[in-house]
């Protein structure tokens, strides 16, 4: 069988729908292409996904879409020592015991985290569940607009795998290798945190349910501006910098502190310290975040671009990628084709 040359990261969020396509030319990678278009309202998702298209020059319909919120599960857990093949085997067992929805409406995942230690009892592994209604949903719909859906990911692992495959950027060399590093990602509606260890291996995530949304809506309240023209004030300021950094600093430090009780959980659970956090997503161009989140975690902090170290091509849409720090998600599901 002839392996896939390009697919399509389809992210589908709340605020925005992001597009990137991954070539494969023998062993290298590049993105070729990539595009976003605004989601009015939930209504207008199909015409949102075919703007994206149109904005974007895509030579391929194979697709690897995003499910996140709170239909989606995931768990690590710890089993007794077991094959890969047996722990697949194992997983609805596995499933009835941590997730909050029932086993039989659910799409079920997982894999073992790190290696396999000769001789030991248990081992840990991730286990992921999406509602099957949810993943119906999501393949009918790329499919009712042209595309071809092949793959089915979570947010999160998106993101870790958008980090491992560009190495996190140059800066990250800096930590080490070998170094955990943890990743926000902050969405209009929630925030993703996903801590990788040795920079590759997901070994903790969260979602917390504060964004950019929450942001505008402090910033309309603060300053007496009606919802859209918050939205526009936060992005660009024009003048009113102070003053928006005042209205969003509770609301920034309070996400901050749930970002920072991940860290110490996860530091505490695997006894290895989170050498560096990297933001991404819309959220992470607020004035001031990087600074507000470095002084509440006690890190090194940077805003990190996703395409960075990465060769691409000329379908890139320039208005949409200049930063890049909202395509995360979106490589990540790309990512994918280098296991087609």
């Amino acid at each position: 069988m002839t392996r896939a040359k390009r697919l399509l990261g389809l992210d589908l969020g709340t605020s925005s729908v992001k597009a990137v396509e991954l070539t494969r030319e023998g062993n290298a990678l590049a993105v070729t292409a990539a595009a976003q278009a605004p989601v009015t309202s939930p209504a207008e998702l199909t015409a949102s996904i075919r703007e994206v298209l149109r904005r974007g020059a895509f030579h391929t319909k194979l697709t690897c879409l995003n499910v996140s919120g709170r239909l989606v599960s995931v768990k690590y857990i710890t089993l007794p020592a077991m094959e890969d093949a047996d722990l697949k085997k194992a997983l609805p067992f596995e499933a009835d015991k941590h997730i909050p929805f029932e086993v039989g409406d659910a799409c079920l995942d997982g894999q073992r985290i790190g290696e396999a230690s000769p001789g030991a009892k248990e081992m840990t592994a991730v286990l992921a569940a999406a509602k099957r209604n949810l993943v119906l949903e999501r393949s009918q719909l790329a499919t009712f607009c042209g595309l071809a859906p092949a793959i089915v990911d979570v947010d999160v692992f998106a993101i870790g795998n958008a980090f491992s495959l560009g190495a996190g950027g140059d800066p990250a060399k800096a930590a080490g290798q070998d170094a955990s590093v943890a990743i926000v990602d902050l969405g209009a509606s929630k925030t993703s945190v996903n801590i990788l260890g040795g920079r590759t291996d997901t070994r903790f995530t969260r979602e917390i349910y504060v964004g950019g949304n929450d942001v505008t809506e402090v910033i309309a309240k603060r300053l007496s501006l009606p919802p859209a023209q918050a939205e526009t004030t936060k992005c660009a300021p024009g003048g009113r910098e102070k003053d928006c950094q005042d209205a969003q600093a509770t609301t920034l430090e309070d996400l901050a502190n749930e970002v920072r009780m991940s860290l110490e959980f996860y530091e505490n659970q695997f006894e290895s310290a989170v050498a560096e956090v990297c933001l991404c997503g819309g959220g992470a161009l607020l004035s001031g975040l990087a600074e507000t989140f470095q002084h509440a975690l006690g890190k090194p902090t940077r805003v990190w671009n996703p395409f960075q170290g990465l060769p691409t091509g000329p379908g890139m849409d320039p208005a949409a990628t200049a930063s890049g720090v909202g395509f995360a998600v979106a490589l990540g599901l790309a990512s994918r084709l280098r296991s087609l």
